[in-house]
């Protein structure tokens, strides 16, 4: 049955009930009123014949005694005058007295035929009919002696002297003692039977009072079933949808409407449930991703925009010990360590949004835990901000690692700190004697050049050595420094010889390797060295300019040496020459992947370019 169907139902059975106890209170009143009119009919005709029947008696034996006065006039003034018109008063009285009776007889039968129907009361009621129908009974006897009486006064005219006894002596004393007592106790019985009737009607509107109250309660028993039936046909299925919407609405899909009603609510309570089955489908439901963030192994809290902690997770409370709702309404801040509070509220800004950075939580027990922090705003659908989400990792381990590969960091700087010294020891213990090699020489041998080649080469290997034991970086050498102080060894090495050369440098700061230290260093050592050896001969002085690059575009060093001495021969290939500096040379291009370009100044000036460029990486 449709909805509408049954409210329209329900308002016309409550119309109808509405209707039958109005038309019910309206029949009862309307037997009441009715009764009650015709019982005041009836009482008031009683009345009146009653005070009809007085008056008609009373009338009668006013005539009568009329009639002996005006008789006793008129034979008083027929003994005067003689006449007989005077006889016309004492007629008249005689017929008003006669018909005084008449009337009298005539509501007298009235009565007695109205009471010699059948009785409208019952019980002791009815003992008044009786009474008031012996009454009347009573009444038409003496009036009938009464009446006999007078008429027997109206024969007996010629003698005035008797019917004057016959009023006095008997009419008027039977009136008098008889008659009017026989009415005054039929008037009383009269009176309590008004009263019974009265009684009776009053009786009869009580009930009629309880009937309509009974109905009147049945109608509202009624009414509420009707009522209470809409409630279960209608307002609970709605308060259930109502239940049911608002479930869906904070997220869980999987709620179902369940609706018996085969009407409109049903089917929109299916609407209900297919919508839900939809967006299930379609959608992440709120539990589906409360059981992510439970499960998360990240530790996760969710704050209001004043930072009092809403929702933690399983992982967090864990970790803390604390229990999943056993931090509602607290303020982030009693989660971190008290010497990271600080540094957090400075981080927690608009910039640092979603950013991880280092701080620390504190446990229950008072534990300090590492943590790497994110946190990023949450917002409604209408963009208003209403939260914050943090999201921290657990570092306690990774830190642990790092501190033991720290340690194990230290120790192997140490080592290769030793390692370097030693070998840059040795190497000076070879130059050494390779030095103590020449002194035992004499100055014209022609090995103490080749020794000192040597000398060099070591010195400019055990250079790179010294600058990594050195530095802070033991995989990287300060390229530009080193420079300098190869070029300070070169010319100490050289500061005997006869011509006087300046050596100088245009060095940009580049950092090498070791693996391509090394050899970049050796070949530099081999380039000076041959420049002087060769380039100044039969020159008293020059110029040797070094200069270092890096493009930042493509990494790709340059190392650039020229001179300003006599150049090269004109068939110069260092590619294919035999010496054993080329030869070095070449292998050591090739093993950093060099180029070498060999020219002569492009401003027409004498001497000789060397230009080696090799990638940085």
């Amino acid at each position: 049955m449709k909805l509408g169907t049954k409210l329209l139902l329900s308002y016309l059975a409550v119309a109808l009930l509405v209707l039958l106890v109005g038309a019910g209170s309206f029949i009862l009143n309307e037997n009441i009123k009715e009764q009650l009119i015709r019982d005041s009919h009836e009482s008031v005709s009683q009345i009146q014949r009653l005070s009809r029947l007085e008056f008609d008696l009373q009338n009668s034996l006013l005539f009568t005694r009329n009639f002996l006065t005006e008789k006793s006039r008129e034979r008083e003034r027929e003994r005067e005058r003689g006449a007989s018109d005077v006889q016309l008063k004492s007629r008249a009285a005689e017929t008003a007295a006669k018909r005084s009776l008449d009337r009298f007889a005539q509501n007298l039968d009235s009565i007695q035929a109205e009471l010699a129907g059948p009785g409208m009361l019952r019980g002791e009621q009815d003992q008044i009919d009786r009474q008031m129908k012996s009454f009347a009974d009573t009444m038409a006897v003496s009036f009938e002696l009464y009446s006999s009486l007078i008429e027997e006064l109206f024969d007996s005219e010629d003698e005035i002297m008797l019917g004057d006894e016959i009023f006095n002596l008997t009419i008027e004393p039977y009136f008098r003692t008889t008659l009017l007592g026989i009415l005054d106790d039929f008037r009383s019985i009269q009176s309590n039977r008004i009263s019974m009737q009265m009684d009776q009607i009053r009786e009869q509107t009580e009930r009629t009072t309880v009937i309509i109250f009974v109905i009147t309660c049945i109608a509202f028993i009624v009414a509420c079933a009707l009522a209470y039936l809409i409630y279960r046909s209608i307002a609970r299925p709605i308060r259930h949808l109502m239940t049911a919407a608002e479930e869906i609405g904070s997220g869980n899909l999987d709620k179902r409407i369940q609706i018996g009603t085969k009407d409109e609510l049903e089917q929109l309570g299916n609407a209900f449930n297919q919508m839900a089955s939809n967006l299930n489908r379609s959608m992440v439901s709120r539990r589906y991703v409360n059981n992510i963030i439970q499960s998360m192994g990240d530790m996760l809290v969710v704050t209001d925009t004043r930072y009092r902690v809403e929702l933690i997770n399983k992982s967090t409370a864990e970790t803390l010990e604390y229990s999943t709702d056993g931090l509602n309404g607290e303020e982030i801040w009693t989660l971190f360590d008290t010497a990271s509070i600080e540094e957090l509220r400075a981080s927690l800004s608009a910039s640092h949004l979603g950013r991880g950075f280092e701080t620390a939580y504190r446990t229950r027990g008072g534990k300090v835990i590492p943590v790497i922090m994110s946190f990023s705003s949450l917002k409604d659908l209408t963009g208003e901000l209403v939260g914050y989400v943090f999201v921290a990792s657990n570092i306690t381990a990774q830190k642990e690692a790092e501190e033991k590969l720290n340690k194990s960091l230290r120790e192997k700087e140490v080592l290769l700190a030793e390692i370097h010294h030693r070998v840059k020891n040795n190497l000076a213990v070879i130059c050494g004697l390779l030095e103590m090699q020449v002194w035992n020489l004499p100055d014209d041998d022609k090995s103490i050049s080749p020794l000192k080649e040597s000398q060099l080469r070591i010195q400019s290997i055990a250079l790179v050595h010294e600058l990594l034991y050195q530095s802070e970086n033991f995989s990287e050498v300060k390229y530009d420094e080193y420079i300098l102080k190869l070029l300070k060894a070169i010319q100490q090495m050289h500061r005997g010889q006869k011509n006087s050369i300046r050596i100088l440098n245009r060095l940009q700061p580049v950092r090498l390797t070791i693996q391509k230290a090394i050899p970049a260093s050796l070949i530099l050592n081999e380039l000076i060295v041959n420049a002087y050896k060769h380039a100044f001969n039969d020159q008293t002085e020059g110029e040797i300019n070094i200069t270092l690059s890096q493009t930042e575009s493509s990494g790709v060093i340059e190392l650039t040496v020229q001179d300003n001495g006599i150049g090269l021969p004109p068939d110069f290939d260092p590619m294919h020459e035999k010496s054993l500096g080329m030869t070095l040379l070449k292998t050591l291009i090739q093993q950093i992947r060099a180029e070498l370009d060999v020219c002569t100044p492009p401003d027409g000036g004498s001497g000789s370019k060397f230009v080696i460029r090799f990638p940085g990486d």
